[in-house]
C-alpha cells in the first residue's frame, strides 16, 4: 500500500511517550508495518534499566551496588540497550497487532532498520523496525451432519489364526544335530564353527573364535563368509580368502584381504513341530487354546489399528476436499521442510504440507468452538506412543519437550489432532462394513 497513508500515533503507556506506525503492505494473510519509537523514549528506558543494574552491579574494588554510575554505563550500556530494545519490540508489536484487529497470528518477524545513537542527543535518530506477520485465516466451521464415514471391521477366521501361529513358529525354531555325516550345510541351518583369520599372516582382533553359532543366510558374519560355509560337512575344514568391504566399521581392517581357516564342529537343522500343545509350550503357553486366544487378540488389535487408520484417512480426505481457505505461507514452508525430512521425498511435499496445515487449522477452530482442551495425559499419551522407545527413553523425551518450543508445538498439535478426531468420530454418521482379514490388509496397504 502507498506510504502516503497517515501515520497513527499510539501511546506506549507507562513510558509517557509515543510510537508511530506505517502500514507497508497487506498481501492476503501477510501484514507488514514500520514502527518508529522516539530516541527520547529509548533513552528514558535505558536510564531506568541502568539504574536497576546499578543496584547490584559488581566490579573489583567496589562493593555490590556501589559502582560509580559512569562505570555502570560504560560496562552495561550494550546489555541495557539490548534489554530495552527487546522489551520495546515486544510491547509495541503486541499493542499494534491488537490495534489493527488481528486476533490470531503466526511467525512474527522483526527487522531493525535503525538504532538511536544515545551518545548524541539527535532527535531525528529514532529507533525504527519493521514488523511482519501472518494472520490466521477465516476458517469455516466443520458441519458434522454432512460427514458420512465407513468403519471397516474384520471377521477373524480359523485360517487367520493358523497363519499367524505359523508365522510365530519361525521365531521359535528348535535345532537338532544331524546324524548323517554326509549331510551338507544349506541356508537356514545352524553351524557351530571354530575359525581363525589372518591378515598378512598375522591374527587380527575379532578375527578368531571357537564354538561360534551362525545360521546360514542370516547375514551375521561379514559379507561372503557364510557363503563359504554352504555345502560343508560336519568335521570338515576349509581355507579361503575374503576381502573386507572398504566401508567396514572396523577401520584398520576395512578393505583388507584376510585368510580364514574354518572347522565345522556341528551342523544343526530345524526340527519339525510336534503336537499343537507342544507348539504352544515351546512358545511359552500352557496349551494350544491359550496360544489361539493370544493369536486372536493380537490379530484383533492389528485389525482395529488398521481400521482406525482407514477411517481417519477417510475423514481427513473429506475435510481436505470440502473445505478451502487461505493458508499462512510461512507455516506451510516449515511444514514442508518437516514433510521432506520425515518422508524423505520432495515430490508433492508442498501439497502434503498444505493438507496438514489446513487440517491443523480446522482442528484448532473446531476445538475452540466445542471447548476441547488438552490435558497433561493427552500430551503424555502422544509422547509415549510416538516418541518413547529403547533409543529414546521417557526422561530424555520429556527433557527435549521442555527445552524445545518447536517440539512442544508439534506434540501439542498431534495431541489436539488425536482428541478432535476422536470427538468427531463419535458424533458423525458411520456405516459398518465387515470384511475378511485379508481384505482389510489389502485396503490398508493400498492407502
Amino acid at each position: 500500500m502507498s506510504s502516503s497513508i497517515p501515520q497513527s500515533a499510539v501511546e506506549i503507556g507507562v513510558l509517557g511517550s509515543i510510537y508511530t506506525y506505517r502500514e507497508l503492505g497487506i498481501d492476503k494473510l501477510k501484514h507488514e508495518y514500520e514502527i518508529t519509537v522516539s530516541s527520547d523514549c529509548i533513552r528514558q528506558k535505558m536510564g531506568s534499566r541502568l539504574q536497576e543494574i546499578a543496584k547490584n552491579a559488581k566490579l573489583p574494588g567496589f562493593r555490590s551496588g556501589k559502582m560509580p554510575y559512569d562505570l555502570v554505563v560504560t560496562n552495561y550500556k550494550s546489555e541495557a540497550l539490548e534489554y530495552v530494545v527487546n522489551n520495546v519490540i515486544d510491547y509495541c508489536s503486541s499493542d499494534l497487532i491488537k490495534k489493527v484487529g488481528v486476533k490470531f497470528h503466526v511467525y512474527p518477524k522483526v527487522d531493525i532498520v535503525s538504532l538511536p545513537n544515545l551518545d548524541k542527543k539527535d532527535k531525528e535518530n529514532d529507533f525504527i523496525y519493521r514488523l511482519s506477520f501472518e494472520s490466521m485465516p477465516e476458517v469455516p466451521a466443520i458441519d458434522l451432519d454432512k460427514i458420512n464415514l465407513k468403519r471397516v471391521e474384520a471377521k477373524i477366521e480359523e485360517e487367520d489364526i493358523k497363519e499367524f501361529i505359523d508365522s510365530m513358529k519361525a521365531k521359535f525354531p528348535d535345532f537338532v544335530s544331524v546324524s548323517d555325516v554326509s549331510y551338507r550345510a544349506k541356508n537356514g541351518d545352524k553351524l557351530i564353527i571354530d575359525f581363525k583369520g589372518r591378515i598378512r599372516n598375522k591374527l587380527f582382533r575379532g578375527g578368531s573364535d571357537k564354538n561360534f553359532n551362525v545360521i546360514l543366510g542370516s547375514g551375521t558374519l561379514v559379507n561372503g563368509f557364510e557363503d563359504q560355509l554352504i555345502g560343508m560337512r560336519k568335521g570338515e575344514t576349509k581355507n579361503f580368502k575374503l576381502k573386507f568391504p572398504e566401508d567396514y566399521q572396523v577401520i584398520p581392517i576395512a578393505g583388507q584381504e584376510a585368510d580364514f581357516f574354518v572347522l565345522v564342529s556341528d551342523i544343526k537343522i530345524i526340527q519339525g513341530f510336534g503336537s499343537d500343545d507342544e507348539v504352544a509350550k515351546r512358545m511359552g503357553f500352557k496349551d494350544y487354546s491359550l496360544l489361539k486366544n493370544y493369536a486372536k487378540e493380537i490379530i484383533g488389535n492389528q485389525c482395529k489399528e488398521m481400521g482406525d487408520i482407514l477411517i481417519k484417512k477417510e475423514l481427513f480426505d473429506y475435510l481436505d476436499a470440502n473445505y478451502s481457505f487461505g493458508l499462512p505461507t510461512e507455516v506451510v514452508k516449515q511444514e514442508q521442510q518437516r514433510v521432506e525430512k520425515e518422508l524423505n521425498f520432495r515430490d508433492d511435499s508442498c501439497k502434503e504440507a498444505e493438507r496438514r496445515v489446513k487440517l491443523a487449522v480446522l482442528f484448532m477452530k473446531f476445538s475452540t468452538e466445542h471447548k476441547i482442551s488438552l490435558t497433561q495425559n493427552d500430551i503424555l499419551s502422544v509422547v509415549m506412543n510416538q516418541y518413547v522407545d529403547k533409543s529414546m527413553p521417557l526422561d530424555k523425551v520429556v527433557k527435549h519437550f521442555k527445552s524445545d518450543k518447536q517440539f512442544q508445538g508439534l506434540v501439542k498439535g498431534q495431541a489436539l489432532e488425536h482428541k478432535v478426531t476422536g470427538y468427531i468420530m463419535e458424533k458423525v454418521n458411520k456405516e459398518e462394513q465387515v470384511v475378511s482379514v485379508k481384505e482389510l490388509k489389502e485396503l490398508f496397504y493400498n492407502i
